[in-house]
């Protein structure tokens, strides 16, 4: 039984050894994606994140202000806009951030002012305003718009009339 054990850790310790040897002279990073970029302005870093083999924005990318600050930041899949993005003032608060679908807004978004606090919260649906348009003042909701395929069709400004309208 021992020496059972021992050929078949053997036997597996070979393959693992032959299967690393393969990843390193083949590699084993994503073929589509070919290098980092850094684009720059006037001596001034713009934006950085990755490029396929086509030279398309694939993946995690950032932007930048003139001052170093974020920007905005989110991912792309074939020079598309994709997943999640946040948007930010010079400042470095976040002024929105929302899921992204073919670089159009698309499900809930919610937009800051410029000290931080919420203001609005939007849904959209292939970058049209689809659903509920809700506005903040101090964090407390005083106005509801709805939404269809970016046509306003309701609107409430008082919470007690919007939930009877819409429980």
């Amino acid at each position: 039984l021992y020496s059972c054990t021992f050929v078949l850790l053997h036997l597996n310790m070979k393959h693992v050894v032959i299967l690393l040897s393969l990843l390193l002279i083949f590699g084993f990073t994503d073929p589509e994606i070919s290098h980092y970029s850094k684009i720059y302005d006037q001596g001034l870093l713009v934006a950085e994140g990755w490029k396929n083999s086509e030279g398309e924005k694939e993946g995690y990318w950032k932007y930048y202000y003139s001052n170093g600050n974020i920007k905005s930041e989110g991912h792309y899949i074939n020079d598309m806009a994709e997943k999640y993005w946040k948007f930010y003032y010079p400042n470095m608060n976040l002024s929105k951030e929302g899921h992204v679908n073919n670089n159009q807004e698309t499900d809930w978004w919610v937009y800051y002012n410029y000290e931080g606090s919420k203001i609005e919260e939007c849904e959209y649906f292939k970058g049209k305003k689809h659903g509920y348009n809700l506005f903040y003042k101090n964090g407390t909701l005083y106005k509801a718009k709805k939404f269809y395929h970016g046509k306003e069709v309701g609107e409430w400004t008082d919470y007690s009339s919007f939930v009877k309208d819409n429980s």
